[in-house]
């Protein structure tokens, strides 16, 4: 299975709102966004493990207080959110 690169800023013409909840957007700034979509390949939703195929990926973040992580789903397993806590509680 060939695997695409994440483009989440200035991919063809789409902004970042169709990847990233406002939320996402404004804790990580242009610049995390940017970095973050140079480390992540949409290749299987993270959610239900299915593949992404060619839909828009949504980005989570979960924010365990010491590290966060970050991955891709399809936005109806799990919309784009910064999650404070464990997944599930999400605040955008």
């Amino acid at each position: 299975m060939r695997s695409r690169r994440v483009k989440l800023v200035g991919d063809a013409g789409h902004g970042t709102s169709r990847y990233a909840a406002t939320g996402v957007k404004n804790k990580l700034g242009g610049d995390g966004v940017k970095e973050i979509a140079a480390w992540l390949w949409a290749v299987d939703c993270q959610a239900c493990g299915k593949p992404l195929g060619n839909q828009s990926p949504a980005l989570c973040v979960d924010d365990l207080t010491v590290f966060a992580a970050a991955s891709l789903t399809h936005p109806e397993c799990r919309a784009s959110a910064w999650a404070d806590g464990p997944s599930g509680t999400a605040g955008n």
